[in-house]
């Protein structure tokens, strides 16, 4: 509920009445479940990004190893 009161403005009651107070719990959730949601897809799009990137820059290092000077110890 601080999060809620905090975050997302239901320290104060924006809709008069009993329905009122219902409606800006509900809007106040909402938002707190949506924000959580697009985090969660955030994380995994940033995954999907680094691991193709990985996946790629592997592909093209294999690739083109044969055009890079030997090392011998």
């Amino acid at each position: 509920i601080g999060h809620l009161k905090q975050d997302h403005r239901l320290g104060r009651n924006f809709y008069g009445g009993i329905a009122g107070d219902d409606i800006n719990v509900m809007l106040a959730a909402a938002a707190m479940n949506f924000k959580r949601m697009m985090n969660i897809y955030k994380e995994m799009f940033m995954d999907f990004f680094v691991r193709t990137i990985y996946i790629l820059q592997n592909f093209f290092w294999q690739k083109n190893s044969n055009f890079l000077p030997q090392m011998s110890f």
